[in-house]
């Protein structure tokens, strides 16, 4: 299911490019940091905290998951 979990994150994200630019080497950087970036605002972080879900995800994505923050579609 690796293909449907990037869709998804694309989803959740609200990126407005296409899902398969993750699968192109060095573009899918540039996408990956974008959806990092669109997470972290939905969820009413900071950019700093979208960097640090691309860089150490182990870490920030619990933090979301177990944490108090809550999705905002319209963000």
């Amino acid at each position: 299911m690796p293909i449907y979990n990037i869709i998804v994150m694309f989803e959740v994200s609200g990126v407005k490019m296409p899902w398969w630019y993750a699968l192109i080497p060095l573009l899918n950087i540039y996408a990956f940091l974008m959806v990092s970036l669109g997470i972290a605002k939905k969820f009413g972080k900071s950019d700093a905290f979208g960097i640090g879900l691309l860089l150490v995800p182990f870490v920030f994505y619990p933090m979301i998951g177990f944490g108090s923050a809550v999705y905002n579609r319209d963000a």
